[in-house]
């Protein structure tokens, strides 16, 4: 027999470390199917949770304004006289009552306003009208109402963030009194209510980034003609805050920090459940091995082993059974001895011994019941 050099020997040394590294780790058998169980459980548990998160309904809905305006239509106004002796300025403020008889008009001071908090195609079109109309006293019922045009229709367009429109516009109230007057001197009826209604029509549309704004404003003036006296009434003032919204579905902060997790959760649960399943094993005394073949042992192990001619029918007396060939193989390289297997004959079906011979003792591996196939197989 060839003695092995001091190489040779720590060679094999170094490969038995090796394939102590590499092999599966050993853990009880009743451990490990829980630890299974136990990763299968969190791995569903967390795609199911990460399904809920992209697809589910809980949570909160929240709208999210994503582009910010505000617009706002205003309307002032100064009462102009006819010549007289009562009052020496001819302009007289707001707020405050007025002789009809006296009226010559009414200049209004239209002004538009829009600011955005960022650029975007601003477009769109105002006018003014005035209205006279009358009604029955109780249902105010429409009796009739004839519509002036007290500013054509304008136009206006740029690119910005914010737009100012102002404008001046005359009601000529005396010409619309008189017409009342000659209503009822023709048509000999005597409206109950009356009353002359200006409206500062305002149409715009924002092109932006995250949308379109289409937006109406409509600020009015009422004034009612019935007695010798009027105000002024209405809306004079109208704002429109807000913009371009979007809904997205809000949950609590502790849900949303776990939901931010599922995945990771989902990725560690699969390494994890395909460790335990591909590098591990159950221990040594829980494993239901197999019975090896002692021709897939000659295969894989050749030449690690010796064949002898002379088979032999039972392990040497006082000799030490190893519980496995890897047991054996371990042994070995341990104390640098060859493994022998003396061969039964040709195609005989019984025992197989595996030995290895020290000065001490001896040391055995045994199977039973393994057919040998012939020597050149």
């Amino acid at each position: 027999m060839k003695k092995s050099n001091p190489a040779d020997l720590e060679k094999r040394k170094i490969k038995s470390v090796i394939n102590k590294l590499k092999g599966p780790h050993s853990i009880p058998s009743q451990s490990r199917r829980l630890l299974i169980i136990a990763l299968t459980v969190i791995l569903a548990g967390s795609l199911l949770g990460t399904f809920w998160n992209f697809y589910g309904t809980d949570g909160e809905e929240v709208e999210e304004t994503v582009y910010y305006c505000i617009q706002e239509a205003l309307i002032d106004y100064s009462v102009y006289t006819l010549p007289n002796d009562l009052f020496t300025n001819r302009r007289l403020g707001p707020g405050r009552a007025y002789i009809a008889g006296l009226t010559d008009y009414i200049a209004l001071d239209f002004e538009y306003r829009f600011f955005g908090e960022r650029e975007a195609e601003i477009s769109g079109e105002y006018d003014a009208t005035a209205t006279l109309a009358a009604y029955t006293a109780q249902e105010e019922h429409l009796v009739w109402e004839k519509a002036y045009q007290v500013l054509p229709r304008q136009y206006f367009s740029l690119t910005g963030s914010d737009l100012t429109i102002t404008e001046r516009i005359i009601v000529p109230f005396s010409d619309y009194l008189a017409f009342t007057e000659y209503v009822k001197e023709e048509t000999g009826y005597n409206p109950s209510e009356l009353k002359l209604t200006v409206n500062c029509n305002v149409s715009m549309i924002a092109e932006t980034e995250e949308g379109a704004i289409s937006e109406t404003l409509v600020p009015e003036m009422i004034i009612p003609l019935k007695g010798n006296t009027f105000t002024v009434e209405g809306s004079l003032a109208e704002e429109i805050e807000g913009g371009i919204t979007q809904t997205h579905i809000v949950t609590g902060t502790g849900v949303i920090g776990i939901a931010q997790l599922l995945p990771l959760i989902v990725l560690l649960s699969i390494l994890a459940l395909t460790y335990v399943q591909f590098a591990t094993v159950p221990a040594l005394d829980e494993q239901k091995k197999e019975v090896p073949d002692v021709n897939g042992l000659l295969k894989k192990h050749g030449d690690r082993i010796i064949t002898t001619a002379n088979g032999v029918s039972s392990i040497p007396e006082g000799a030490v059974v190893v519980v496995s060939f890897e047991e054996l193989l371990k042994l070995a390289d341990e104390i640098d001895k060859p493994i022998l297997y003396p061969r039964p004959a040709e195609g005989s079906e019984g025992d197989h011994y595996f030995l290895i011979f020290t000065p001490e003792k001896v040391y055995a591996y045994g199977i039973s019941g393994s057919k040998v196939r012939e020597a050149n197989n």
